[in-house]
């Protein structure tokens, strides 16, 4: 059964080059709590580090995630 309440909030790939291969993973700790919270996370492997990926990874996470109007704050822990 799926829970469309949690669709999107959990784990994604990054894939880069051609053929395409994961270079890491980013996404969220969960949905936006009840104070509107989300935590992202990242890891990039290291034959892809210094490329500007965690980055990208962390832009477009908070961007998503500022889509959903139930959000206020997004944090990141390093």
């Amino acid at each position: 059964m799926q829970n469309s309440a949690l669709t999107g909030w959990w784990t994604h790939l990054l894939l880069v080059d051609e053929p395409l291969t994961v270079a890491g993973v980013c996404g969220y700790t969960g949905p936006p709590t009840a104070d509107g919270i989300v935590e992202i996370a990242y890891g990039i492997a290291p034959s892809y580090q210094g490329r500007g990926l965690a980055t990208l990874a962390a832009a477009e996470l908070t961007r998503r995630a500022f889509d959903d109007v139930r959000v206020r704050v997004v944090r990141a822990h390093t």
